[in-house]
């Protein structure tokens, strides 16, 4: 008995209080699972040049001169040589753009500021271009605009990985539905707090809790698929957005469906 900690689980205060008796705190856990890469963190001009090179593109005598910046931040990465050639780990890492694949890209705002996330998707492996995660962005580590961090996945480690940048997590699912204003979802994506945007009418005490906490929004970009808008809200788990014929709505979004979503949009994206 002496290998069990003494002290009680750390409670989820707000869902407690909902449901009537003492709820651990799941909200932390997304914060602990959060997105880890190893690899280079790439400008846009020399996320650029990774692009045209792995979709067979060539440097030319001026595009040499053009892209020399993005060229030699690849050249001291080891992904192309100094003459605007791949290297073998660079071919590796960029076969997936061989014009065979599909993709999913994903933007993404949290308290005024911009992220994304690009995955080539191929055979395999998997071409990952991301900026700064949910939980980065939170935390104040924002990096420099349009930097991304360049890896290769397989396709098993690339579905946790986007649902880490997306910080889906574990959470209390509580019932709660309410009819919002895209002006509302605007200015929250422009970086104004829960008190400065008013709240929706009829909104009840586990929507005016979502409402209070900072919100990390991300959509899919040009998908072919109706995955929606997700919200992730700290303490009060991820929710989603909604087009019915009601208008936008707002509901909690459990993760484990929030995550289906997503294998459902990169499997379709594969077909």
């Amino acid at each position: 008995m002496d290998d069990f900690p003494a002290a009680e689980p750390r409670l989820e205060p707000f869902a407690s209080q909902q449901a009537g008796e003492p709820l651990e705190a799941l909200s932390g856990l997304a914060v602990t699972q959060d997105f880890r890469s190893k690899g280079p963190w790439l400008s846009p001009a020399a996320q650029d040049v990774l692009l045209l090179l792995g979709r067979g593109g060539k440097l030319g005598r001026f595009g040499l001169g053009t892209a020399q910046e993005g060229l030699e931040e690849l050249e001291a990465t080891g992904l192309v040589t100094g003459r605007g050639r791949l290297t073998a780990e660079g071919r590796l890492v960029a076969s997936p753009l061989d014009g065979t694949s599909g993709s999913v890209q994903f933007a993404a705002a949290c308290g005024g500021q911009k992220s994304a996330f690009y995955g080539a998707l191929g055979s395999e492996g998997v071409l990952v271009l991301a900026g700064p995660s949910c939980a980065r962005l939170r935390m104040g580590d924002q990096g420099d605009p349009g930097r991304r961090q360049v890896d290769f996945l397989s396709l098993d480690q690339f579905f946790p990985a986007l649902a880490a940048w997306l910080g889906l997590g574990p959470s209390w699912l509580l019932d709660a539905e309410v009819s919002i204003s895209p002006e509302a979802v605007q200015a929250r994506m422009s970086g104004a707090s829960g008190a400065e945007v008013p709240l929706p009418e009829k909104a009840d005490a586990a929507v005016r809790h979502m409402w209070e906490q900072e919100w990390f929004i991300w959509q899919q970009v040009d998908g072919r698929t109706d995955l929606q808008t997700g919200i992730q809200a700290g303490p009060a788990g991820t929710w989603q957005l909604v087009n019915s014929e009601r208008g936008l709505l707002l509901k909690p979004w459990p993760s484990a469906q929030a995550y289906r979503g997503l294998l459902q949009t990169v499997s379709a994206e594969l077909a």
